[in-house]
């Protein structure tokens, strides 16, 4: 099934290369992973990542022919290469000083004049390094093939390549950073990092993006308590081998010297066993004169999984049932309807990249969650169709059909393509709802991507309802809505049908709750009732805030 290069991979057997990429593929454009075809349907020397793997092969990475073949192609890409490793930042991490000595070339022999290249800037980002290229191609299919970026290319031919803009200038992709991942040497390193530190410096461990519902791999690296980059995670199940500027590059605030780092009662800093000794005894005083009721806790999105159950852990040791997962109330109703779904009927990233019909009501997959609009860029890749209902500009990096609706007439639009009647909508409107109704229909793996924000509750319900209608015996329409923040989906399956923000608040208006723990969040800030949560934080005897960021409600 797999090209001989991969399943040779799953064997453990890495065989030396540079274009391939898993989620690439190959075009054989290095010529470094040669392998000699010993039996089977293909003989003598191959590229083996464009030779699909088949029973009775026999393949040979040793001796011959392809043994040589590869330390020349190696010769002949160093023959330019400038010797900067000790002050280039892909050090230690760099695939060609990896491959240099898996292909077997160790001695230079040409003594020449090098190509040399101009650099560019590519914006605040990425740095550009042009005289490390060794045209393995990966960072064009990356960005214009996968990616869909049209400001960014090859340019020149044969020994003048040059990978580049047309004129210097901020790189416009939102994807832009996944240069610095696929490519296999110093040429885009992350300007960001650069000269900070050495990749084994760092202190590294898999984490999840905090920037969208998505939950896309990453992995942080920082030194000496100071976060320094974030690079892709591999995830097959969500982002794949990608990640989005913003989960990339945004992650200054972990930095910020305004973030709260010392634990202050009120308004004085103080020592960490002062304070919790302070709040172990308000609250317990509290709960001793007015019961276990009068203390609530508020859970949030931002938070992890791990820390909302402690919390709720907690709410339970103090036999408190006042517990919220979120400091809005219509985004808690949203995940809360998504959560109760049949499994089923949900749809991961993975097998939104498989669809074969994909609908996008009142969604902006790139502003509310990047990664979903490049998954549905590479379904359309693939031979799917996509179409859009939504009153704004929609921008999914690839071909789509858009009908420009108002946000309350969007659910009657969901009605109009289940029903098949379209009343109420223009000639125009009635004419494409009828043909997206008639692709949902012959799609065997449809999905409906919503937004929680501009649907709101009764249009992700709605949407729901229509991919339960739309799905039958022989296959089930998908389901995938995106979620106001990272963890909305988590705080949901935790709060089941217990109490709501507004519960809390109309609790403490009324002086019932006296107490509130707010775990990374700040209903003043989220809850679009602001003047209503001044008056309810102002009749508590307590307020608690754990939180790495400033905010309001910490104030």
């Amino acid at each position: 099934g797999p090209n001989v290069l991969e399943a040779a991979k799953r064997l453990g057997i890495v065989i030396p290369h540079f274009c391939y990429h898993e989620a690439l593929g190959a075009v054989g454009a290095c010529r470094l992973c040669a392998m000699t075809f010993l039996e089977g349907p293909v003989k003598g020397v191959q590229m083996s990542c464009m030779v699909e793997a088949k029973d009775g092969m026999v393949v040979s990475t040793l001796g011959g022919k392809a043994e040589s073949l590869r330390a020349r192609v190696i010769e002949w890409l160093m023959m330019n290469h400038p010797h900067d490793c000790p002050v280039c930042n892909e050090g230690g991490e760099c695939q060609l000083q990896d491959m240099t000595i898996a292909g077997g070339h160790g001695i230079r022999r040409f003594d020449g004049l090098k190509r040399t290249y101009f650099n560019q800037d590519l914006g605040p980002f990425i740095a550009h390094e042009m005289n490390r290229c060794i045209q393995c191609y990966r960072c064009v299919r990356t960005y214009q093939d996968y990616c869909g970026g049209t400001d960014f290319g090859a340019l020149g031919s044969q020994q003048r390549v040059y990978f580049g803009r047309f004129r210097d200038g901020r790189l416009e992709n939102p994807f832009s950073g996944n240069l610095v991942d696929v490519c296999p040497t110093g040429v885009f390193t992350d300007k960001t990092f650069r000269f900070k530190s050495r990749y084994w410096d760092l202190d590294e461990a898999p984490s999840i993006c905090p920037h969208c519902s998505l939950g896309c791999a990453v992995i942080p690296g920082a030194h000496y308590r100071e976060l320094q980059r974030v690079r892709s995670g591999i995830n097959r199940q969500t982002n794949g081998f990608f990640i989005c500027d913003r989960g990339r590059f945004g992650y200054g605030h972990a930095n910020h010297p305004l973030r709260p780092r010392v634990p202050r009662l009120d308004g004085a800093e103080v020592d960490w066993e002062t304070a919790l000794g302070a709040l172990r005894e308000r609250l317990s005083r509290l709960v001793a004169e007015h019961g276990p009721q009068s203390v609530a806790f508020l859970g949030s999105p931002r938070a992890s999984l791990e820390a909302n159950a402690l919390l709720k852990g907690w709410a339970d040791r103090v036999g408190s049932a006042a517990v919220a997962f979120e400091s809005h109330a219509e985004r808690d109703r949203c995940a809360r309807l998504l959560a109760a779904q049949p499994p089923e009927r949900l749809r991961s990233l993975a097998e939104l990249r498989r669809s074969d019909f994909i609908l996008v009501l009142g969604a902006d997959p790139l502003a509310e969650g990047p990664l979903a609009a490049l998954s549905i860029r590479q379904a359309v890749r693939a031979g799917a169709s996509a179409a859009v209902i939504d009153p704004r500009p929609v921008d999914l990096l690839c071909e789509a059909a858009h009908l420009p609706l108002s946000p309350a007439a969007i659910p009657a639009a969901i009605g109009a393509i289940v029903s098949g009647k379209p009343k109420g909508f223009s000639r125009q409107e009635a004419t494409v709802l009828a043909g997206i109704a008639a692709r949902l229909a012959e799609a065997k793996r449809p999905v409906l991507v919503g937004g929680s924000d501009l649907l709101g509750s009764a249009g992700v319900a709605a949407l729901l309802q229509a991919a339960a209608d739309l799905g039958d015996d022989r296959r089930v329409c998908g389901a995938f809505v995106l979620l106001g923040g990272p963890n909305s989906f988590g705080g949901a399956l935790l709060a089941g049908d217990g109490p709501g923000i507004d519960d809390l608040l109309d609790k403490m208006a009324e002086g019932a709750v006296r107490a509130l723990v707010c775990l990374e969040a700040d209903p003043l800030a989220d809850h679009p009732d602001r003047d209503r949560v001044e008056r309810a934080l102002a009749r508590l005897d307590c307020l608690a805030v754990l939180d790495g960021v400033p905010t309001m409600t910490g104030e």
